[in-house]
């Protein structure tokens, strides 16, 4: 197995971690804000040890990776406490789906702007991620007519 396979399965496990923590903490009642400032401060730790570690000096940090890594970091701090925050109004499966829907997002990028190519396959799963984004949107629909009718019942009987 090469290192790109390695790299590959630690970041889906990693990300899927991610989703079970973020759980966890909805469930503990933590505060978005409060968990993300923790979790980057953790993430900016450990990168900086592997930095250390096994990159060059931080001294010879290229500037490009300085104004990349400002924007890249506030849009992730700014993702993560809406994903966590909107845990609150919905459900995990829900929110995971569309956090994985959005790698439709640099995948158009990369077909419009860079002009890669795609095969059937890909073609096909991007058509799967927009049917499944319909399907979840009329499932929560389905839902919230669901609880409408059961606290129209409740109602009703509270009346009688």
């Amino acid at each position: 197995m090469n290192w790109g396979y390695i790299y590959l399965l630690l970041g889906l496990g990693s990300f899927s971690l991610l989703g079970v923590f973020s759980k966890i903490a909805d469930l503990k009642r933590c505060r978005p804000t409060a968990l993300w400032v923790m979790l980057g401060f953790w993430a900016a730790g450990m990168s900086l040890l592997a930095a250390r570690l096994f990159g060059p000096p931080l001294a010879r940090t290229p500037a490009t990776v300085i104004q990349i890594a400002l924007p890249f970091g506030a849009v992730a701090a700014v993702a993560g406490v809406a994903f966590q925050t909107g845990i609150r109004y919905g459900k995990l499966a829900t929110s995971w789906l569309i956090i994985n829907f959005s790698a439709a997002v640099p995948t158009l990028a990369s077909i419009l702007i860079y002009r890669e190519r795609i095969h059937a396959r890909h073609a096909l799963a991007l058509a799967l991620m927009g049917i499944s984004v319909l399907l979840l949107w009329k499932d929560r629909q389905e839902d919230e007519r669901q609880a409408r009718h059961v606290a129209e019942m409740d109602a009703d009987r509270a009346i009688r």
